[in-house]
């Protein structure tokens, strides 16, 4: 598999899990008043966190094993990379 390929492949799959951390988060918050709150923000706090780890390996930047919302976010502005439409999606540098 080419790299680019591998990398669309990768992305996908974290986007694929986001989406799926999401759809709990609604699911669940449509029970109301007997809403288990800390389940809905663990969900939320996971789709975050798979969403940005597909925005790293679109970056292709390494990132750790790590939960922490923070410390992806740092992964991700120290690169000073961005994603550009004007470009068709290649990676730009700041």
């Amino acid at each position: 598999m080419r790299g680019d390929d591998l990398v669309s492949k990768v992305v996908a799959e974290w986007t694929a899990k986001a989406e799926n951390n999401l759809k709990n988060a609604a699911h669940t918050l449509k029970l109301g008043e007997d809403c288990p709150t800390d389940t809905v923000c663990f969900h939320a706090q996971q789709c975050v966190e798979k969403y940005l780890k597909a925005l790293l390996v679109c970056l292709r930047i390494d990132f750790p094993k790590a939960h922490d919302l923070s410390e992806l976010i740092v992964s991700t502005i120290k690169e000073k990379k961005v994603i550009d439409a004007k470009t068709d999606g290649r990676i730009v540098r700041d």
